[in-house]
């Protein structure tokens, strides 16, 4: 059964929410260009009330270096980062050896993984470590060609783009991912959380 990453959390009540219905991790995103960004005082928020309901907390990075990703981490209090673009990917070294790594491959919407340097690769965990797969531009609800996506399979690994309710169990059926990650598929409106939607997600994704 895999577990749930429901990301782009912005209140602490759905951190709460999401974590007591049995998502494993909350995703808090740290992006200045994104909708869904927050400051790490409302981060720390977040992040206790994620954490009091049982589920980890991970903070979400776009091209930031090592020593912002770890200064967020110890102020916020994250259990893992989520690694998007090659800086993140390259600089996860300089990072807490304690903080799980959630590293980011881009998908096409055909399904074909981004060929890239993949930096800092040979550096992650097996054994503490995931994968994720996300399509090329994370949070727009876009699902790429599951059918064609080929994941690693000597890594646990997550899988993203495009999910919701009404699609996560197929996607499930189709790839038996360890975990599943949603975002906008569980807004309504646009970067609003819905409980019901989390609800309704969660429970299909278990």
């Amino acid at each position: 059964m895999p577990f749930v990453k429901i990301c782009g959390v912005t209140d602490p009540e759905t951190a709460h929410f999401a974590a007591s219905l049995g998502a494993r991790f909350i995703g808090i995103i740290f992006a200045s260009a994104s909708e869904r960004t927050v400051d790490p005082e409302r981060a720390c928020m977040i992040a206790e009330e994620a954490k009091k309901g049982g589920a980890q907390v991970i903070g979400v990075f776009v091209e930031q270096d090592g020593e912002r990703m770890q200064k967020i981490a110890d102020q916020v209090g994250l259990d893992g980062v989520q690694l998007h673009g090659e800086v993140a990917r390259k600089h996860h070294l300089e990072l807490s050896d304690n903080l799980i790594r959630l590293y980011v491959c881009p998908v096409s919407l055909d399904g074909f993984i981004q060929e890239e340097s993949h930096q800092g690769f040979t550096a992650l965990d097996p054994q503490r470590d995931y994968l994720l797969y996300d399509g090329l531009t994370p949070g727009s609800g876009k699902a790429f060609d599951w059918d064609a996506l080929e994941p690693r399979r000597d890594f646990n690994f997550i899988l993203a783009g495009g999910l919701n309710p009404q699609n996560v169990r197929l996607a499930i059926q189709k790839k038996q991912p360890d975990g599943v990650d949603v975002a906008s598929g569980v807004e309504n409106p646009r970067l609003k959380k819905d409980r019901k939607l989390i609800r309704a997600f969660i429970e299909e994704a278990q």
